[in-house]
């Protein structure tokens, strides 16, 4: 007969009937303080909700009680689960018990995650004076776990768009002409290039692939606006000479 017991909580009934899990950390929760409060014992210390919050105004105390009550009537005509807790919470925010308002808002949140004012109760978390607590519940709830991914893909391909070096049009002067080359170019923007020079009446010498046209007066100016105004809109050009560096970005034409 195998007597051996198991140590995972896990797997207890008591775990299964509750059905919450910690909003922190994702792992079931069991005994009555951790459900009460959506958050176990380690995460509700190291995020901030075992301590007392430093609680607002009476007076901003007062407002949210106010809120509570609109938002009660207006929102959740038909639940009456969360009229009743939203009740509850009104009430503590009217007695100043800013941490068992809390603990309201986040038990809520974590065995209704998908609810959709979800958004709303957090917000009641932090304005009860649990800012950490309300920021880390947002993170975990499907809508802004989402949109917080997007966000980062958007941001990963701003910073490769970022890293890309500039286009660089490299300028020698002579005593009667000029020599361009380009780099770092796409197939797009060399096109672009190709334009700027036949507007230059530039030679292209294979020997030195470099673009040779007459050195006259105001021709670097003339070298500057066609880029700008030939290259792909949103990206810049580095023109780099003995006399040093200008940039150069490129613009959308009006049509």
């Amino acid at each position: 007969m195998n007597t051996t017991t198991s140590t995972d909580y896990t797997a207890a009934p008591a775990t299964a009937l509750v059905a919450t899990v910690c909003c922190a950390c994702g792992r079931p929760l069991v005994d009555a303080d951790s459900v009460t409060r959506g958050m176990g014992p380690e995460c509700a210390e190291k995020y901030g909700c075992a301590i007392d919050a430093v609680l607002p105004e009476a007076a901003a105390m007062e407002t949210l009680a106010c809120k509570l009550t609109v938002t009660m009537e207006d929102l959740w005509l038909g639940d009456e689960a969360a009229r009743a807790m939203i009740e509850r919470v009104r009430d503590d925010v009217r007695a100043l018990n800013a941490k068992s308002a809390a603990a309201r808002c986040v038990a809520f949140i974590a065995a209704r995650p998908a609810d959709a004012h979800a958004v709303a109760l957090a917000a009641v978390v932090a304005e009860v004076g649990y800012g950490k607590l309300a920021a880390k519940v947002l993170g975990r709830l499907p809508a802004f776990k989402a949109e917080k991914a997007e966000a980062k893909k958007a941001a990963k391909r701003a910073a490769i768009a970022a890293a890309r070096p500039a286009i660089i049009v490299e300028v020698t002067e002579g005593a009667t002409h000029m020599t361009a080359r380009m780099r770092n170019a796409s197939d797009e923007a060399f096109q672009a290039f190709r334009g700027v020079m036949r507007a230059l009446n530039a030679r292209y010498v294979p020997e030195t692939k470099a673009n040779v046209f007459p050195l006259r007066p105001g021709v670097k100016g003339t070298l500057v606006r066609e880029l700008a105004e030939r290259l792909p809109a949103g990206t810049h050009a580095m023109v780099q000479s003995t006399r040093g560096e200008l940039r150069v970005d490129a613009v959308a034409l009006a049509s």
